[in-house]
This record gives structure tokens, sequence and C-alpha cells, in this order.
């Protein structure tokens, strides 16, 4: 019920989203153009968004966004800016606090690690939107890099996951 009245209101701030979003691919798009330049950094293959998996326990609730090489996690010169995609994590402390109220009315008592896995569970919820609203916003984002003067691969993915982990392509482009 949660995820699909959030999806709605995601739906309904699309726009909004994608404009702050743009704004981020823009100043990530600036630096690799700088290292490209200067270094001459390899063709770009990869736009990467990765879960910071610390941020769900630090309440930044940032991701990096990152531009790599074929080479990926071996990429040494890899750009990365952090967003914080506040819209996605709206309304996670009412979700909390009903879910307090709930437990309270079964549980006489509730440990803080059981509400932190709660609250993990419902980041992962809003995580999987995430990625929903990226495989959306892709091409865009890549009709963004092909306008710029970045040298690209001939193909490009757009990846999502968490750091260091397996990455889901969630689009693609020839």
């Amino acid at each position: 019920m949660r995820k699909i009245e959030k999806r709605k209101f995601l739906n309904n701030h699309y726009d909004d989203t994608l404009e702050q979003l743009m704004e981020i691919m823009d100043a990530l798009v600036q630096d690799v153009e700088k290292k490209q330049a200067l270094n001459g950094h390899e063709k770009v293959k990869y736009l990467v968004f990765h879960r910071l998996l610390s941020s769900g326990y630090t309440g930044s609730h940032e991701i990096s966004m990152a531009m790599s090489s074929d080479a990926l996690y071996l990429d040494e010169k890899m750009s990365c800016v952090y967003w914080k995609p506040e819209i996605f994590y709206c309304g996670l402390e009412n979700d909390m606090k009903q879910v307090r109220q709930i437990l309270s009315k079964k549980y006489l008592r509730i440990e803080e690690y059981e509400l932190l896995r709660i609250e993990q569970c419902l980041l992962s919820y809003d995580w999987e939107l995430l990625c929903e609203f990226l495989s959306w916003a892709a091409a865009r984002l890549i009709e963004r890099m092909k306008a710029s003067s970045l040298e690209l691969e001939d193909e490009i993915q757009v990846l999502c996951g968490c750091y260091m982990d397996r990455l889901n392509v969630v689009y693609q482009e020839k």
C-alpha cells in the first residue's frame, strides 16, 4: 500500500525530480569533461548510481552518481558526485511513527534495532522506486551526455545498485 501511494506521489513530482537530477548531472558532466581534456580520460561507458548503505544509518540518504569507462570498479579516474533525492525519502519519519504506534499496541517493548531493521526495509522499497525513476529518466540523462563534449563509447549503460555489489542495468543505448 505504501509503495503504491508513494509511486503515485512520485509520478506527480516527476518533472521537479528530473530537473534536480539534471542539475547534478551537469556538474558531473563538467567534471568528466575537465578530466578528459586534461588527462585524456577514457571514453565514458557507464552512468552509475550507487546506493550508499551507510546513508540509511546516518540518515543522509545520499547516493553517488558516477561516470566510468568500461573498467567500472577498476577505473581509477571515475568521476563521482553525490545526490540527495529527498523526494524519495520524504515521509519516512511519518511512516516510522505509524510503525511505532502499530507495534506499541501489540508489543510492550520494542527494541531500537528492531525499528532500525524496519526502517531499512522501508528504505529498500524507496530505493526500488528510485531505480524505477532512473529507468524512466535514463534516456534524458544520456541525451544530456551526448549534447556535451564528452567522449562516449558506442554503447552507454545506466547501472543502479549498492556500492561494490552487482549492479543492475536499468537502461542501455547503442
